[in-house]
């Protein structure tokens, strides 16, 4: 069993830092628990699941991503690890800013919103290319 290391600040891709030592412990420990599954080599679509799907933690029992959410410091600091996962994998910039959490939609609206078919959809979800999570 490893044991997590708490940072005092995380250093965003884009630039700047947030200092993370007046947050709580438990967020804390989110982000810690985020960058060893992204240090073990966890894909981005598992972190993106951590992250943004309905009832992750860093939502704060929100069911939508909106504008004070992503204001939030340990939703930004999360959805830059997400990121980083992305970029790890060969993600394009295109990619990148599609990365970052926070739009869901179903597969037709997917579709609609792309100009693409619902079977180009699930064929992308399919071979990793869109995100997707399944509910109901």
């Amino acid at each position: 069993m490893s044991s997590l290391t708490l940072r005092d600040r995380y250093e965003l891709r884009a630039g700047g830092r947030v200092n993370l030592r007046p947050w709580p412990l438990a967020d804390r420990l989110f982000v810690a628990w985020l960058l060893e599954r992204l240090r073990a080599g966890a894909r981005y679509h598992e972190l993106l699941v951590a992250v943004a799907a309905p009832g992750a933690y860093p939502l704060r029992g929100s069911m939508e991503i909106d504008d004070a959410l992503r204001g939030d410091p340990l939703f930004r600091v999360a959805s830059d690890v997400v990121a980083r996962a992305a970029e790890r994998e060969g993600a394009s910039a295109d990619e990148l800013r599609s990365a970052q959490p926070g739009v869901y939609r179903s597969v037709s609206e997917a579709a609609r919103t792309l100009g693409i078919s619902r079977a180009a959809v699930a064929q992308a979800i399919h071979e990793g290319r869109l995100a997707a999570y399944r509910t109901g």
